[in-house]
């Protein structure tokens, strides 16, 4: 590069098998005696460090995988455990439709993270830079939407709202808003400043390194992305302070505000690793990934577990009171069963004492029947029974 094109002489050199980049050296060589004055140039192979990508059969690659197949497994079980009970009181006020959303956005968010396997090339590098920022985008938003829905229908506290209506689609386009502006970000820094393939060498005294990584040509980006989701990540701890008066079976406030801070706290954690520490790509995508799986996986249980805990133990109280209720009426019907053994024997002893008397005077048994004090044997049962 820079070097003299009237200087250069073609060499042809064979039995070289390498594809990657050749650093240059070069060194005047002159000898005035015989007229001599050459520049030697010394070309030497600089072979690509691979730490700056995630490979199969790299010790990363494991890794990764270990991470999103363990981040994906507990947010797909939480979320067919959510829809599994979707039927149930506890699932239908924490509105399923939304907080299922949201948990198939974790998902995908897991899903996304192996796009982190594989070269730098430029269609990797932009896929990555799509596919953590939409995902992660798409899984907050109908999370928002639907707890402003039940902080508009239900109010707070004791103020009841005037009565109104919010529909699912109404509710779903309150969410196109959020998905819409973060797919613009995305669609101009595509055109203007994407995130695309570089060659980096790095010279260390008498060493040379090459290494391919992805980046941008400015800040830009990452400014623009820092804003945004920092404000949804303000969104959330808003609403979750709005929701904070509502009624317990409704609100989520706890574990909106739980997940914003996780994503507070692991987004801090990742700036500073990637701006302070200088580390490899391969090694900043492992953190990301493992970002990825706490955040995501520890919002789902807390959405999801204590609704299966609150439906678990409703169906435990009404087992209880229903056993209950059989125990109490075993103990009525021996009562009464108990009672109609003693009635009977006092009027079997009472019927005998009337033929007794019966054959005694010669009045026939009906009549004193009739003109004792005592109550016949149906008015008895009746008034006991």
């Amino acid at each position: 590069r820079n070097f003299p094109q009237s200087e250069l002489v073609s060499v042809r050199i064979d039995n070289i098998d390498f594809d990657g980049v050749y650093a240059s050296q070069t060194i005047p060589f002159t000898t005035p005696e015989i007229g001599i004055s050459w520049r030697i140039m010394i070309i030497s192979p600089v072979p690509v460090r691979a730490e700056d990508t995630i490979m199969p059969g790299d010790i990363t690659f494991a890794l990764l995988l270990a991470i999103t197949s363990v981040g994906f497994a507990v947010c797909s079980s939480l979320l067919i455990l959510f829809m599994k009970n979707r039927r149930e009181k506890e699932i239908i006020a924490s509105d399923w439709r939304f907080t299922g959303t949201f948990l198939t956005g974790c998902v995908l968010l897991n899903l996304a993270c192996l796009f982190m396997i594989g070269p730098n090339t430029d269609a990797f590098c932009l896929t990555r830079m799509w596919v953590i920022h939409f995902c992660f985008v798409f899984a907050l938003a109908p999370l928002f939407v639907k707890t402003y829905r039940l902080y508009k229908l239900l109010g707070v506290g004791y103020v009841i709202p005037r009565r109104q209506t919010i529909s699912n689609a109404r509710t779903a386009l309150m969410a196109v808003p959020f998905v819409a502006v973060e797919v613009v970000i995305l669609l101009i820094f595509t055109f203007v400043d994407p995130n695309r393939m570089e060659d980096v060498m790095e010279y260390n005294e008498s060493t040379m390194t090459h290494r391919v990584i992805c980046s941008y040509d400015t800040w830009a980006f990452f400014i623009v992305q820092v804003i945004y989701q920092g404000g949804l990540v303000l969104i959330g701890c808003l609403l979750a302070y709005k929701t904070i008066n509502m009624q317990k079976e409704y609100r989520d406030n706890q574990q909106l505000i739980l997940t914003m801070y996780n994503v507070a706290l692991v987004g801090s954690i990742i700036l500073v690793v990637a701006n302070a520490v200088d580390v490899y790509q391969s090694t900043m995508r492992l953190i990301v990934s493992a970002g990825v799986l706490w955040v995501t996986t520890s919002s789902c249980c807390v959405f999801v577990l204590p609704k299966l805990a609150q439906i678990r133990s409703r169906k435990a109280n009404a087992g209880g009171e229903r056993r209950s209720s059989q125990i109490s009426q075993s103990i009525n019907n021996i009562t009464y069963s108990h009672r109609d053994d003693v009635i009977g024997v006092g009027a079997r002893s009472h019927l005998d004492s009337e033929l007794n008397e019966s054959e005694r005077t010669g009045i026939p048994a009906s009549a004193v029947t009739a003109g004792s004090t005592k109550p016949p044997l149906d008015c008895i049962f009746e008034d006991d029974s």
